[in-house]
């Protein structure tokens, strides 16, 4: 029996949202949900909702995209270039994408995650966690990076927060902080090379910021900032002074 009032809140549901498995569509005001394992073939595009690609499924159109919603792309994933403007970004672990960019949203890489292309955020945080890797630059302006064993084979920058190396982070380029002087008001961002991290490329600063590096740690040539040695562990330099 159709029940009037559930009935019809079921239907409404279902409508919200769009199963794609090897077909190729958009939606105007609806989820997105690639299965997983299916072959997506065209790209996925909604403008009020969220996009999953499930685990091990294949989206070979030029763009995953979203303008105001989330996308995730599950473990084992293949996508091309994802994009939203109001909504956080996740790859999950073992996924590969191409670039990646957001105005209003933070991008996570989670273990062993790819990124074929460039990171681009404009407010947003950036993590990019164990053996995860990005071909190209990694960028935002208001918001802070963190690399947990991952390699960027570009340059790492920002204007306003915190960039944190971890646990044999590699950055072939350079890191650099642009932008005006910070606020009298705020403290200076923290810059944290931290143990067995690398920094091929220069660091340089446009501002004022505290800029920490571990022992174990190996950076380029630095320039508007005095580096901070430490040897103890990134909490002492995260959450208090260097020593």
């Amino acid at each position: 029996m159709f029940h009037r009032r559930t009935g019809f809140a079921s239907l409404a549901a279902l409508l919200a949202v769009m199963v794609l498995g090897a077909c190729s569509g958009t939606a105007d005001n609806r989820d997105l949900i690639v299965a997983s394992g299916a072959t997506y073939d065209d790209s996925a595009f909604t403008v009020n909702g969220d996009i999953l690609v499930g685990e091990n499924a294949s989206v070979s159109g030029s763009k995953v995209q979203t303008v105001n919603g989330n996308i995730r792309v599950r473990g084992g994933a293949t996508v091309r270039n994802v994009a939203t403007t109001n909504g956080d970004i996740i790859v999950g672990e073992g996924a590969e994408t191409g670039s990646i960019e957001a105005v209003n949203g933070a991008a996570t890489c989670s273990d062993g995650a790819r990124v074929d292309g460039d990171i681009t955020l404009v407010n947003g945080s950036i993590v990019l966690a164990t053996d995860s890797s990005v071909s190209g630059n990694v960028a935002t302006v208001n918001g802070g990076i963190s690399l947990t064993g991952a390699k960027v084979k570009g340059s790492v920058q920002n204007y306003h927060g915190d960039i944190l190396l971890d646990r044999g982070a590699k950055v072939v380029g350079d890191i650099r902080v642009l932008g005006d002087d910070t606020p009298s008001d705020s403290m200076p961002a923290r810059i944290v090379i931290g143990p067995d991290s690398t920094v091929t490329g220069e660091l340089i600063f446009e501002h004022a910021v505290q800029l920490f590096v571990h022992d174990s740690a190996s950076i380029g040539a630095v320039t508007g900032a005095e580096v901070v040695p430490f040897s103890g562990s990134m909490d002492s330099v995260v959450q208090g002074g260097g020593s």
